[in-house]
């Protein structure tokens, strides 16, 4: 069994990434295509939490590089990734947040240029979502579709502006990876690469290791040396410690608030079941008042038919009053 160091965990991902070899192994299995260079974005991004105890800010890492990506001709394209590892349905905000980012940034420019770099979006989950069940999905935003749906074929050859980046640089391609439905043997390079991410091989004893097959022979492996190293480094597992209990605070609170939500949403159905059943009951009383009314009438209908026959044939009111068990004064208004 090979040991690596969990790169679950933001602190020890950051280690892992700044390896460039590492970096570019993980982007290459992922991308499909062979990385030739990269270079991480001049400023890094954070999203700083407060760790109360040592009384600091601790960096929540986020991926950004230029780097140069062989083309399907044999050319190189020079392209800016996005690479986010997500393991709560929470932390999903930082996504957009930073994307929209991107494509402000005025230096994601190719080099000698004013044409944006097309970007690159690879989400590592450690969640599922539910539009599709494959651990791997690819999106790619340069395709375009008519009103009706069908694809449209890109090309250069219609005339008018961009030379062919218009749309490219408008839009961006994305890479979904969904670590729970990885299977259970790698079936691919790409998913060979992020068995090492898969908390299904989580060391029984430390948190922080992740146990690899000794069959699938990861001692070459760029990513698994990398992670080697780490195990060790005892600064590296106190941040690792550090941001999971943030990040399982924050998992808490936002299950307390899924509760809590779910309970309002029962409430208020249970409420307008509740409406239902009165405007129900409403509609049943004034059905019933309906009918009753119906009946009344029915029966003075049938009383005047026997009141006018009996006075036809001759009876005063008094006897047809006593004959019918009625009022009097009743038989009287009707026999005027």
């Amino acid at each position: 069994m090979t040991e690596i160091l969990n790169p679950i965990y933001d602190a020890s991902f950051k280690f892992l990434m700044e390896d460039a070899r590492a970096a570019k192994a993980l982007l290459s299995a992922l991308l499909r295509r062979k990385v030739t260079d990269i270079t991480p974005m001049a400023h890094e991004h954070y999203d700083k939490v407060r760790d109360r105890e040592a009384g600091k800010d601790l960096g929540i890492y986020r991926l950004d590089y230029t780097a140069s990506i062989e083309t399907a001709e044999g050319g190189n394209e020079s392209v800016c990734i996005e690479l986010q590892k997500v393991w709560f349905e929470t932390e999903i905000y930082r996504f957009r947040k930073h994307l929209g980012g991107q494509y402000a940034d005025p230096n994601n420019m190719e080099t000698g240029t004013q044409t944006p770099r097309h970007i690159i979006a690879i989400y590592i989950l450690g969640h599922t979502i539910s539009e599709t069940d494959s651990p791997i999905a690819y999106g790619f935003g340069g395709h375009l579709t008519d009103y009706y749906g069908q694809p449209l074929e890109l090309s250069n050859t219609h005339g008018g502006y961009g030379n062919g980046k218009f749309v490219r640089c408008l839009t961006h391609d994305i890479i979904i990876v969904q670590v729970p439905r990885l299977p259970d043997r790698p079936r691919n390079a790409a998913e060979r690469v992020l068995a090492m991410f898969d908390q299904r091989r989580l060391s029984a004893t430390d948190k922080h290791v992740i146990e690899l097959p000794d069959d699938c022979n990861y001692d070459d492996d760029p990513l698994s040396h990398r992670l080697r190293m780490g195990l060790g480094d005892k600064e590296l597992r106190e941040k690792m410690d550090i941001e999971m209990e943030i990040l399982t605070e924050l998992e808490l609170r936002s299950a307390e608030l899924r509760e809590s939500k779910e309970i309002i949403e029962k409430q208020q159905r249970e409420i307008e079941q509740s409406k239902r059943e009165i405007e129900e009951s409403k509609r049943e009383v004034e059905q019933s008042k309906r009918e009753v009314e119906q009946s009344r009438q029915e029966i003075e209908r049938r009383t005047r038919a026997s009141v006018a026959a009996l006075s036809k044939a001759g009876m005063d009111i008094k006897t047809i009053a006593a004959t019918l068990g009625l009022d009097e004064g009743y038989v009287g208004e009707m026999v005027e």
